[in-house]
């Protein structure tokens, strides 16, 4: 079996569960960890390092027996960590996947969406191991190779998916107090296909006209403003993309809506498409065209609105 078929590889599962979500055998796993160098050992460390560190914080005046119970670990194996003053690393020549994070923090355009949202929750909410919620969860193809699933997932057409883990966005509105959330994951269609045009992309990927998908956005915006709390952050995914043969800037609206709702950018990354590195729009069939490139923003909640005179 060829490693190469091998792309949800997760440090946190077994082997045997990794072999299952990828669809191979046991032996490619281990291949694919012996051909990478991987140190499985360290990972196991790193990841209950960062889930004690992270337990302790949330609740500073629990004891190591407390903490222990919480997380169904022994108490010997919280005090150890907790000790810990820095995380465990890899032997030498090999590699700990889940500290590669380190590496990219530095790192402002990656080929992996992926990649980019462990990078911005490491740099902006360090003692996390999961983004609190995503709005647009879809067929959560954000969360792999590492990274868990939000704690929350929502989805405007949750009624069409066979996963009882995303829950309808309208309940998301009525469930949630104001001010419920320190950070959110928004993932919006970023094309416009019109009606006369016959479809062949699915009902989640396109809007019908250009003003709906402005209005959506903005509206998607204001929702994430009102249930963040102040100082919670907004990964916010969007594109440029071609509509009716002219390039329409959808990021530059974006930034402006944000900032009339009350958010203040933080962060960006770009996102490179390995799998499309150049537009072509002479031989564009539809109205709008998948772009080469991405941008994830960071939003923070500002105390106050502040609106552009």
């Amino acid at each position: 079996m060829k490693t190469s078929r091998i792309t949800n590889y997760d440090p946190t599962l077994s082997v045997e569960e990794n072999a299952a979500n990828n669809n191979v055998t046991v032996a490619a796993i281990r291949s694919f960890i012996q051909a990478k160098g991987i140190d499985r050992s360290t990972d196991r460390q790193i990841y209950l390092y960062d889930k004690i560190k992270e337990y302790a914080s949330q609740h500073p005046e629990e004891k190591a027996p407390r903490i222990a119970a919480g997380l169904g670990l022994s108490a010997n194996t919280v005090r150890k960590y907790l000790k810990m003053q820095e995380q465990p690393r890899p032997k030498k020549k090999k590699i700990a996947v889940l500290n590669q994070i380190d590496k990219m923090k530095f790192i402002s355009i990656l080929n992996s969406q992926t990649d980019i949202l462990k990078v911005i929750l490491a740099i902006h909410r360090p003692q996390r191991d999961r983004f609190q919620c995503d709005l647009t969860a879809w067929k959560l193809g954000f969360y792999k190779n590492g990274l868990h699933k939000p704690t929350l997932c929502y989805d405007k057409f949750s009624s069409l998916l066979n996963n009882r883990e995303i829950r309808d966005l309208e309940d998301f509105k009525t469930a949630w107090p104001d001010g419920s959330f320190d950070n959110i994951v928004i993932d919006l269609p970023c094309s416009v296909e019109m009606p006369a045009t016959k479809s062949r992309f699915d009902v989640s990927t396109h809007f019908s006209s250009l003003d709906e998908l402005c209005s959506e956005h903005e509206k998607m915006l204001r929702l994430a403003y009102r249930k963040l709390q102040t100082n919670g952050i907004l990964v916010y995914k969007t594109m440029d993309f071609t509509f009716q043969n002219a390039p329409y800037w959808l990021s530059d609206a974006v930034l402006r809506m944000a900032k009339e709702t009350g958010f203040e950018l933080i962060d960006k990354f770009i996102y490179a498409d390995p799998n499309q590195p150049k537009i072509d729009r002479r031989h564009t069939r539809f109205t709008s065209s998948v772009p080469a490139h991405a941008y994830f923003f960071v939003f923070r909640k500002q105390t106050q609105i502040c609106y552009t005179l």
